[in-house]
């Protein structure tokens, strides 16, 4: 698994949650890019999404949901 070095991760807390998944989108393993890019071009819809309804967009575990969300530094899919 690929993970963002300490300095970028803290640069990447204080930036938006988009920003941050433009900024990784080429570094992540399939599963968690496609899950990326659903949340991406529909933001507006994925705000209100569960875990499983993002992932199932996706073609994408519910886990991977979560191991994207930790990546990009927070505690889960809520905190995004």
């Amino acid at each position: 698994m690929c993970r963002i070095s300490e300095p970028d991760e803290i640069m990447l807390r204080e930036v938006r949650p988009s920003t941050r998944l433009r900024a990784e989108l080429g570094r992540l393993p399939d599963a968690e890019r496609r899950v990326a890019e659903s949340l991406l071009s529909s933001a507006g819809e994925a705000i209100h999404d569960s875990v499983g309804q993002l992932a199932e967009r996706a073609g994408a575990s519910p886990a991977t949901v979560v191991r994207l969300s930790r990546r990009l530094g927070y505690e889960g899919f809520a905190a995004v």
